[in-house]
């Protein structure tokens, strides 16, 4: 619109040039709440970040780096999760069924309440780990490096600890039912209060475990000792 001046002349407005704005954002991954038969070796779990409510049935998930990572109430079936990287990460109320850890990653992992029942740890890096109450059932925990680990109160029932060094570990309150526990290595272990009821403990090495007088008395019935 032309605009008009006292002395009769005229100007035209200024063209201005529009100024655009770029919002940038960071683009959030969308999960899929459900994976089937799916091969996901290249499934990356940046560090810190969530996964929530993810399932997981009789997936391959091999060597995958999720370092840091934190997982809550995510359900694993059946997958295979050999040489995964979970070194230092958080898992809440997970479960883990008849899932494949060989050869994994897992040094200081977090598990708080997960279930992890029937899978199998053959050659897996388990030092510093941390576990707080679940449900580890059927384990195969065979010949593992497990010293000093705090296990309190969680259950192992019919878990495999065979040749497994417990040395200095922590068991109190555990239930050990029909563990087998021939060949390890209990050391100066803690093993006051746990249900070792279907125990064989005459090829276990106690010198030094701490135990109640129960225990104390299946232990000398396992080797032959006759009390009166």
């Amino acid at each position: 619109m032309r605009r008009f001046l006292a002395n009769g002349s005229s100007t035209s407005p200024k063209k201005t040039t529009p100024r655009l704005l770029f919002h940038t954002c960071q683009a959030k991954a969308v999960r899929k709440a459900l994976h089937e038969n799916e091969v996901l070796d290249d499934y990356r779990v940046e560090p810190e970040e969530l996964l929530e409510g993810i399932r997981f049935v009789r997936c391959k998930i091999r060597s995958a780096r999720w370092l840091d990572a934190k997982l809550v109430r995510c359900d694993f079936e059946e997958c295979d999760l050999s040489g995964i990287h979970l070194s230092s990460a958080s898992l809440t109320s997970c479960s883990f069924l008849n899932c494949n850890f060989t050869d994994a990653d897992l040094y200081g992992a977090s598990f708080e309440s997960c279930r992890m029942v029937g899978s199998q740890f053959a050659g897996a890096l388990l030092s510093g780990i941390k576990v707080s109450s679940g449900d580890w059932s059927f384990v195969q925990m065979r010949m593992q490096e497990l010293d000093g680990l705090d296990f309190s109160g969680v259950k192992f029932e019919g878990t495999d600890f065979y040749g497994a060094s417990l040395v200095k570990a922590s068991l109190n309150g555990a239930i050990l039912k029909d563990a087998n526990l021939q060949h390890a290595k209990l050391q100066e272990a803690d093993l006051r209060g746990a249900d070792l009821s279907g125990v064989q403990l005459k090829n276990v090495e106690l010198r030094g475990a701490r135990m109640n007088i129960e225990q104390a008395l299946l232990f000398a019935i396992c080797h032959g000792i006759v009390i009166e």
